[in-house]
């Protein structure tokens, strides 16, 4: 792939009232966390556009699209965690944004691969008709899709239906966070640098790879 290659990630990360507490506060150190990673290695600079949006009830656009190591002296909070888990609706207004940016791309110079959606939540769609109805969408978007569980009430069944590259982390502790967020800087940077444009080839979340370095007990495929 191109030197100039870059790529938008946009992050999708449920706020609802069951994220009160540790989970919020250990999701807002994973973003942290993947934003000095990515920014750290000088190949990645200028390459790597990310987007943080929340939502319970609501959908929050918290950081609009920008360069990972501008991101890093910005972000300092996904917000406040309430309210019911209206994913059906954050997932139609993500798609949006993201229209908007693609719409842009043949006016720019640079090669821009298809945008990477990563949704991160805890449980159980609160619209799950809505949900159901706007992941019909999301397939035929040119978009590629992860779904990440976090805790021990996750729904499988809708994030499966949300991506068919899944991941889950049951337990909420330290260890258990590092290993999140590096496997989650680990896919960016490898779709960065990768050859294709989707994720096929996701050699990070190949649960057969022998030793894969970014998986362990505490975080399993789907």
């Amino acid at each position: 792939m191109s030197k100039d290659t870059k790529i938008d990630v946009f992050f999708l990360i449920d706020i609802s009232g069951s994220m009160t507490g540790e989970p919020i506060d250990s999701l807002c150190n994973v973003v942290i966390d993947i934003l000095k990673t990515l920014s750290c290695d000088p190949r990645n600079l200028g390459r790597i556009r990310l987007s943080i949006n929340t939502y319970n009830s609501k959908f929050y656009e918290n950081h609009k699209l920008e360069l990972v190591e501008d991101l890093l002296f910005i972000f300092s909070s996904l917000g406040n965690a309430y309210g019911p888990t209206h994913s059906g609706e954050a997932i139609e207004q993500i798609l949006l944004k993201i229209k908007e940016t693609t719409d842009q791309y043949e006016n720019n110079e640079h090669v821009y691969k298809k945008p990477l959606l990563i949704h991160i939540t805890d449980g159980l769609p609160s619209d799950i008709h809505f949900f159901n109805h706007i992941i019909v969408d999301l397939k035929r978007q040119k978009i590629n899709t992860i779904g990440c569980g976090i805790g021990e009430n996750i729904d499988l069944t809708t994030l499966k239906l949300f991506s068919d590259k899944v991941f889950y982390v049951e337990n909420n502790n330290g260890k258990s966070i590092i290993e999140f967020s590096k496997l989650l800087s680990s896919i960016i940077l490898f779709y960065l640098f990768s050859d294709d444009n989707n994720l096929d080839a996701l050699e990070v979340l190949n649960p057969t790879k022998p030793n894969n370095p970014n998986l362990s007990a505490r975080i399993k495929i789907l």
